[in-house]
């Protein structure tokens, strides 16, 4: 028997979660209370938020599945708090953008028997990444412009508008605009080309 830290309530050792960092091995509060704390927590987000750490929990998730269409798939962007992180710096335009129109936001794989890794992640309409296991839908043409940067370095990243592009290669929109103006346009300060594809 263990009384809760926050109930104060004695009850059977297994109804807390184990915990290696602490002393007895167990949580500290029992598992009703921390699964009420975190559902108080995520009610408590603005919908971008929740999206954010509903993406990343899918991809950190995906990477840990070892059998099935996912189990050759790798996560090599890092743990939920630095995917969380990489999606709001690279597709918070995309993001943005989907919920304005009532859509889910949801994180897809560019090549679909690669990772998740940088340059291979997109972020679509819920239904439509449904969709592309069946062979219903492309994203391309359900979503008009997308821009590659392909970096000297070897690098590679996907942005789905002006502004996710301008804040991941770090120059202005204007910049951004001249390069897709040129096709496959040259931004030779930041080493990198812009590719063009179209729906």
């Amino acid at each position: 028997m263990k009384a809760c830290a926050k109930c104060k309530i004695e009850k059977d050792i297994d109804q807390y979660e184990k915990n290696r960092a602490k002393k007895d091995g167990y949580q500290d509060r029992c598992r009703e209370c921390r699964q009420a704390d975190r559902k108080a927590r995520y009610a408590a987000l603005t919908p971008y938020q929740k999206s954010l750490e509903t993406m990343s929990r899918a991809m950190v998730g995906r990477g840990k599945i070892k059998e099935g269409s996912y189990a050759r798939v790798e996560n090599r962007i890092g743990n939920s708090k630095q995917v969380s992180e990489y999606l709001d710096r690279y597709f918070k335009g995309a993001i943005t953008d989907l919920l304005a129109e009532g859509k889910t936001p949801s994180v897809d794989r560019v090549d679909d028997k690669g990772h998740y890794e940088h340059g291979n992640v997109r972020v679509v309409d819920r239904s439509v990444n449904s969709s592309l296991g069946k062979g219903h839908v492309t994203v391309k043409a359900r979503y008009g412009l997308q821009m590659m940067a392909r970096f000297d370095d070897g690098r590679t990243c996907l942005f789905h508008s002006k502004v996710d592009a301008s804040k991941g290669i770090g120059v202005e929109r204007k910049t951004i605009t001249e390069a897709i103006a040129k096709r496959n346009g040259r931004i030779a300060s930041k080493g990198c080309t812009i590719e063009i594809y179209e729906g």
